[in-house]
């Protein structure tokens, strides 16, 4: 599995404390993009994003699916949310390389 992983920290102001973990797929158009957005192979992707956090040497956290991971008024940017004090802010963006 060949996977590229970016992590962002938020700053004070920024939204809640949560981490979040937003899994895409390289190769894919911004159409399959949108015509797949309500129906993501949320197992899958858990696998490439606790892989990802593993290689970041983040071990045993939990995630959580949710669809306004991140947008609250819409499910325009799906991912995970963790409530762990490691991700505490932290935005980490994983690439599937397939």
């Amino acid at each position: 599995m060949n996977l590229n992983t970016q992590v962002r920290t938020r700053s004070w102001n920024e939204r809640a404390d949560k981490g979040r973990i937003y899994v895409s797929i390289a190769d894919e158009t911004i159409l399959e993009n949108l015509q797949n957005r309500r129906n993501r192979p949320i197992k899958v992707w858990r696998a490439y994003a606790t892989a990802a956090l593993a290689e970041l040497g983040y071990e045993d956290i939990q995630l959580s699916w949710n669809r306004n991971a991140g947008c609250s008024m819409c499910p325009c940017s799906p991912g995970f949310v963790t409530t762990s004090a490691a991700l505490r802010r932290k935005d980490v963006y994983v690439t599937v390389n397939a």
